[in-house]
């Protein structure tokens, strides 16, 4: 347990060492897919605006309505031919609402580290790491 001890340690070393945007992007991606995991049938006409807070940044909104719809096509959970985004994101819901547990965590978790990474060029790694400790650390 000491070797987890000291990963996480460093985990939290590295998250703390980020640039203030890429904490701020990290927690977005994660509020995204928060987001995502909870819209259900919505009746919203934009749902790109609904799955994007609204304290997040013009920058950050504009890259996410990009890069959302492209990180659900990537893990195909939308066919590649779609091009609405409103499409895309509701058959990925769709798609999404047929896993349970693990698997869905997974895929949930997957697509915050995709955003997260996008959003701020960074490193696979360090994308998993940030964002596993932001997702417990609030």
């Amino acid at each position: 347990m000491k070797f987890l001890t000291k990963l996480w340690e460093r985990i939290k070393a590295l998250y703390l060492s980020l640039k203030p945007e890429t904490k701020r992007a990290i927690a977005i991606s994660i509020e995204v897919t928060t987001r995502l995991n909870n819209f259900v049938n919505s009746t919203e006409a934009d749902i790109l605006t609904a799955l994007i807070p609204g304290n997040a940044d013009d920058r950050i909104k504009e890259n996410l309505r990009i890069i959302l719809p492209e990180v659900l096509k990537e893990l195909r959970l939308a066919d590649s031919s779609m091009q609405s985004s409103d499409t895309i994101i509701r058959h990925a819901i769709s798609k999404i609402d047929q896993l349970s547990g693990d698997a869905k965590s997974g895929f949930l978790h997957l697509i915050a580290v995709m955003i997260a990474r996008k959003l701020n060029n960074i490193s696979w790694s360090d994308a998993v790491a940030t964002v596993e400790y932001k997702y417990v650390n609030g």
